[in-house]
């Protein structure tokens, strides 16, 4: 995987070696939210499904 930066912008390129298969993603950096109670609930159930079942 790799990874450049061009001020606020974020890019991410990833290849699997032998399949060929590839990701591309990019990212802009806006202002920091500030999270919710929604935030926080979904968060505490994706922490507490990992800690149990172990990594996905």
């Amino acid at each position: 995987m790799s990874h450049e930066r061009y001020g606020a912008h974020h890019t991410y390129r990833s290849t699997v070696k032998g399949s060929g298969a590839r990701a591309l993603v990019g990212v802009e950096m806006g202002q920091r939210l500030v999270a919710g109670p929604l935030d926080e609930f979904l968060t505490a159930r994706w922490g507490l499904h990992v800690q149990r079942a172990g990594p996905t």
